[in-house]
Protein backbone atom coordinates (compact mmCIF):
# COMPACT_ATOMS: atom_id res chain seq x y z
CA UNK A 1 0.00 0.00 0.00
CA UNK A 2 1.21 3.50 -0.83
CA UNK A 3 2.41 5.20 2.39
CA UNK A 4 0.48 8.39 1.62
CA UNK A 5 -2.77 6.41 1.31
CA UNK A 6 -1.87 4.40 4.39
CA UNK A 7 -1.73 7.56 6.52
CA UNK A 8 -5.39 8.29 5.74
CA UNK A 9 -6.49 4.68 6.28
CA UNK A 10 -8.99 4.18 9.10
CA UNK A 11 -7.05 1.27 10.60
CA UNK A 12 -3.84 3.31 10.72
CA UNK A 13 -5.59 6.22 12.43
CA UNK A 14 -7.23 3.82 14.88
CA UNK A 15 -3.90 2.17 15.73
CA UNK A 16 -2.13 5.48 16.37
CA UNK A 17 -5.01 6.80 18.44
CA UNK A 18 -5.32 3.64 20.55
CA UNK A 19 -1.57 3.45 21.27
CA UNK A 20 -1.44 7.13 22.25
CA UNK A 21 -4.54 6.72 24.43
CA UNK A 22 -3.08 3.69 26.15
CA UNK A 23 0.29 5.23 26.97
CA UNK A 24 -0.62 8.91 27.30
CA UNK A 25 -4.34 9.35 28.02
CA UNK A 26 -3.79 12.93 29.24
CA UNK A 27 -1.92 13.89 26.04
CA UNK A 28 -3.56 11.69 23.43
CA UNK A 29 -4.25 14.52 21.00
CA UNK A 30 -0.73 15.96 21.08
CA UNK A 31 0.74 12.46 20.86
CA UNK A 32 -1.41 11.67 17.82
CA UNK A 33 -0.29 14.83 16.02
CA UNK A 34 3.37 14.19 16.84
CA UNK A 35 3.22 10.66 15.41
CA UNK A 36 1.33 11.74 12.28
CA UNK A 37 3.79 14.58 11.63
CA UNK A 38 6.72 12.19 12.05
CA UNK A 39 5.20 9.58 9.70
CA UNK A 40 4.49 12.23 7.05
CA UNK A 41 8.00 13.71 7.26
CA UNK A 42 10.30 13.35 4.22
CA UNK A 43 7.53 11.91 2.05
CA UNK A 44 6.68 9.20 4.60
CA UNK A 45 10.26 7.92 4.65
CA UNK A 46 9.71 5.85 7.82
CA UNK A 47 6.97 3.86 6.13
CA UNK A 48 8.88 3.53 2.87
CA UNK A 49 11.73 1.96 4.82
CA UNK A 50 9.66 -1.21 5.28
CA UNK A 51 11.72 -4.08 3.81
CA UNK A 52 9.29 -6.95 4.25
CA UNK A 53 11.30 -8.64 6.99
CA UNK A 54 8.17 -8.95 9.16
CA UNK A 55 4.44 -8.44 8.81
CA UNK A 56 3.68 -4.84 7.92
CA UNK A 57 1.25 -4.54 10.85
CA UNK A 58 4.08 -5.52 13.21
CA UNK A 59 6.41 -3.02 11.55
CA UNK A 60 3.80 -0.25 11.82
CA UNK A 61 3.06 -1.05 15.48
CA UNK A 62 6.77 -0.94 16.32
CA UNK A 63 7.34 2.29 14.37
CA UNK A 64 4.42 4.06 16.04
CA UNK A 65 5.47 2.80 19.49
CA UNK A 66 8.98 4.18 19.00
CA UNK A 67 7.61 7.53 17.88
CA UNK A 68 5.40 7.68 20.97
CA UNK A 69 8.49 7.00 23.08
CA UNK A 70 10.26 9.85 21.26
CA UNK A 71 7.32 12.13 22.03
CA UNK A 72 7.41 11.14 25.71
CA UNK A 73 11.14 11.80 25.92
CA UNK A 74 10.63 15.16 24.24
CA UNK A 75 7.80 15.97 26.67
CA UNK A 76 9.04 14.49 29.94
CA UNK A 77 12.78 14.10 29.37
CA UNK A 78 14.56 10.76 29.26
CA UNK A 79 14.20 8.81 32.52
CA UNK A 80 17.37 8.04 34.46
CA UNK A 81 17.76 4.27 34.64
CA UNK A 82 18.96 3.00 38.05
CA UNK A 83 22.55 1.72 37.96
CA UNK A 84 21.52 -1.73 39.20
CA UNK A 85 19.09 -2.04 36.29
CA UNK A 86 21.54 -0.72 33.69
CA UNK A 87 24.06 -3.33 34.85
CA UNK A 88 21.67 -6.07 33.68
CA UNK A 89 21.89 -4.90 30.09
CA UNK A 90 20.01 -2.89 27.46
CA UNK A 91 16.98 -5.16 27.62
CA UNK A 92 16.60 -4.52 31.37
CA UNK A 93 16.90 -0.74 30.97
CA UNK A 94 14.19 -0.80 28.32
CA UNK A 95 12.03 -3.15 30.40
CA UNK A 96 12.36 -0.86 33.44
CA UNK A 97 11.29 2.12 31.34
CA UNK A 98 8.23 0.30 30.01
CA UNK A 99 7.21 -1.21 33.35
CA UNK A 100 7.96 1.70 35.64
CA UNK A 101 7.63 4.86 33.60
CA UNK A 102 5.19 3.83 30.85
CA UNK A 103 2.93 1.60 32.97
CA UNK A 104 3.21 -1.45 30.68
CA UNK A 105 2.22 -4.83 32.05
CA UNK A 106 4.89 -7.55 32.25
CA UNK A 107 3.35 -9.37 29.27
CA UNK A 108 3.23 -6.17 27.19
CA UNK A 109 6.85 -5.45 28.09
CA UNK A 110 7.91 -8.93 27.00
CA UNK A 111 6.10 -8.46 23.68
CA UNK A 112 7.67 -5.03 23.11
CA UNK A 113 11.19 -6.27 23.86
CA UNK A 114 10.69 -9.21 21.53
CA UNK A 115 9.48 -6.97 18.70
CA UNK A 116 12.38 -4.56 19.28
CA UNK A 117 14.77 -7.55 19.27
CA UNK A 118 16.18 -6.67 22.69
CA UNK A 119 15.25 -10.00 24.27
CA UNK A 120 15.38 -13.42 22.61
CA UNK A 121 14.39 -15.85 25.41
CA UNK A 122 10.93 -17.27 26.09
CA UNK A 123 8.26 -15.86 28.40
CA UNK A 124 9.08 -18.12 31.34
CA UNK A 125 12.73 -17.08 31.28
CA UNK A 126 11.78 -13.44 30.91
CA UNK A 127 9.53 -13.55 33.98
CA UNK A 128 12.49 -14.86 35.99
CA UNK A 129 15.01 -12.41 34.51
CA UNK A 130 12.69 -9.46 35.09
CA UNK A 131 12.03 -10.29 38.76
CA UNK A 132 14.84 -7.99 40.07
CA UNK A 133 13.22 -5.02 38.33
CA UNK A 134 10.38 -5.10 40.86
CA UNK A 135 12.79 -3.87 43.55
CA UNK A 136 14.28 -1.06 41.46
CA UNK A 137 13.36 2.55 42.38
CA UNK A 138 10.54 3.90 40.24
CA UNK A 139 9.83 7.62 39.87
CA UNK A 140 6.23 8.68 39.72
CA UNK A 141 4.91 9.64 36.32
CA UNK A 142 4.25 13.29 35.66
CA UNK A 143 0.59 14.14 36.04
CA UNK A 144 -1.26 16.62 33.93
CA UNK A 145 -4.41 18.41 35.03
CA UNK A 146 -7.00 18.38 32.27
CA UNK A 147 -10.03 20.66 32.11
CA UNK A 148 -12.64 19.23 34.44
CA UNK A 149 -15.48 18.08 32.22
CA UNK A 150 -18.59 16.07 32.87
CA UNK A 151 -18.36 12.37 32.04
CA UNK A 152 -18.13 11.90 28.29
CA UNK A 153 -16.70 15.35 27.64
CA UNK A 154 -18.20 18.38 25.93
CA UNK A 155 -19.73 20.18 28.96
CA UNK A 156 -17.58 22.32 31.25
CA UNK A 157 -18.59 22.83 34.88
CA UNK A 158 -19.05 26.56 34.40
CA UNK A 159 -18.89 29.18 31.69
CA UNK A 160 -15.40 30.26 32.67
CA UNK A 161 -14.14 26.78 31.77
CA UNK A 162 -16.05 26.48 28.48
CA UNK A 163 -13.38 26.68 25.81
CA UNK A 164 -14.78 25.01 22.69
CA UNK A 165 -17.91 25.53 20.55
CA UNK A 166 -19.65 22.38 21.78
CA UNK A 167 -19.29 23.38 25.42
CA UNK A 168 -20.41 26.92 24.65
CA UNK A 169 -23.36 25.58 22.68
CA UNK A 170 -24.66 23.46 25.55
CA UNK A 171 -24.11 26.23 28.08
CA UNK A 172 -26.59 28.39 26.15
CA UNK A 173 -29.34 25.89 26.96
CA UNK A 174 -31.51 25.81 30.05
CA UNK A 175 -30.06 23.89 32.99
CA UNK A 176 -32.79 21.25 32.66
CA UNK A 177 -31.83 20.63 29.01
CA UNK A 178 -28.09 20.26 29.37
CA UNK A 179 -27.99 16.62 30.50
CA UNK A 180 -30.19 15.59 27.57
CA UNK A 181 -28.07 17.66 25.19
CA UNK A 182 -24.91 15.89 26.35
CA UNK A 183 -26.55 12.51 25.64
CA UNK A 184 -27.43 13.66 22.11
CA UNK A 185 -23.89 14.89 21.49
CA UNK A 186 -22.49 11.57 22.66
CA UNK A 187 -24.84 9.68 20.33
CA UNK A 188 -23.73 11.79 17.36
CA UNK A 189 -20.08 11.33 18.35
CA UNK A 190 -20.45 7.53 18.42
CA UNK A 191 -22.01 7.56 14.94
CA UNK A 192 -19.03 9.37 13.39
CA UNK A 193 -16.33 7.44 11.61
CA UNK A 194 -12.87 7.08 13.15
CA UNK A 195 -11.37 10.06 11.31
CA UNK A 196 -14.18 12.39 12.37
CA UNK A 197 -14.00 11.23 16.01
CA UNK A 198 -10.28 11.93 16.06
CA UNK A 199 -10.83 15.35 14.51
CA UNK A 200 -13.49 16.16 17.12
CA UNK A 201 -11.15 15.15 19.91
CA UNK A 202 -8.27 17.24 18.58
CA UNK A 203 -10.29 20.38 17.82
CA UNK A 204 -13.24 20.36 20.21
CA UNK A 205 -11.83 18.52 23.22
CA UNK A 206 -8.06 19.14 23.11
CA UNK A 207 -8.53 22.70 21.78
CA UNK A 208 -5.79 22.36 19.17
CA UNK A 209 -5.66 24.92 16.34
CA UNK A 210 -7.78 23.82 13.39
CA UNK A 211 -4.90 24.14 10.92
CA UNK A 212 -2.61 22.02 13.10
CA UNK A 213 -5.23 19.30 13.54
CA UNK A 214 -6.02 19.33 9.84
CA UNK A 215 -2.36 18.89 8.92
CA UNK A 216 -2.41 15.47 10.61
CA UNK A 217 -5.07 14.41 8.09
CA UNK A 218 -3.41 16.04 5.08
CA UNK A 219 -5.94 18.90 4.97
CA UNK A 220 -5.32 22.51 4.07
CA UNK A 221 -6.33 25.22 6.53
CA UNK A 222 -9.50 25.91 4.52
CA UNK A 223 -10.41 22.21 4.34
CA UNK A 224 -9.86 21.77 8.07
CA UNK A 225 -12.05 24.80 8.85
CA UNK A 226 -14.74 23.41 6.55
CA UNK A 227 -14.53 20.07 8.35
CA UNK A 228 -14.88 21.78 11.72
CA UNK A 229 -17.87 23.85 10.58
CA UNK A 230 -19.55 20.82 9.06
CA UNK A 231 -19.20 18.76 12.23
CA UNK A 232 -20.42 21.60 14.42
CA UNK A 233 -23.44 22.04 12.17
CA UNK A 234 -24.13 18.30 12.43
CA UNK A 235 -24.16 18.50 16.24
CA UNK A 236 -26.41 21.57 16.11
CA UNK A 237 -28.83 19.90 13.71
CA UNK A 238 -29.26 16.87 15.96
CA UNK A 239 -29.84 19.06 19.00
CA UNK A 240 -32.42 21.02 17.05
CA UNK A 241 -34.13 17.84 15.81
CA UNK A 242 -34.32 16.66 19.43
CA UNK A 243 -36.14 19.84 20.41
CA UNK A 244 -33.28 21.01 22.60
CA UNK A 245 -32.02 23.92 20.55
CA UNK A 246 -33.81 27.06 19.38
CA UNK A 247 -33.23 28.69 16.00
CA UNK A 248 -31.22 31.47 17.62
CA UNK A 249 -28.80 28.98 19.21
CA UNK A 250 -28.80 26.40 16.41
CA UNK A 251 -29.49 28.28 13.14
CA UNK A 252 -30.56 25.96 10.35
CA UNK A 253 -27.96 25.74 7.62
CA UNK A 254 -27.74 23.05 4.98
CA UNK A 255 -24.12 22.23 4.29
CA UNK A 256 -22.62 19.48 2.17
CA UNK A 257 -20.69 16.99 4.28
CA UNK A 258 -16.94 17.17 3.75
CA UNK A 259 -15.31 14.03 2.34
CA UNK A 260 -11.89 13.14 3.73
CA UNK A 261 -10.21 11.64 0.69
CA UNK A 262 -11.18 9.76 -2.43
Amino acid sequence: MDPVCLLSDQETLRLISSLCRKRLPELEGECFLYVMDALQKDDAKRLRDFKGQSKFTTFLHTTVSRLITDFMRHTFGRPRVPAAVAALGAWAARAWELLCVRNYSLAETFQALTIEELYAQNWRQFSRDAAPLADAPCPKKARFIAAELQEGGFVALDEAQASNPLEQLVLQLEDTQRAAAVRVLREVHEELDEADRLFVRLVFEDDLPVAKAGRAFGLTRAQAQSRKNGLLQLFRARLSASGLCTWEICPSKTKKRFAWAD
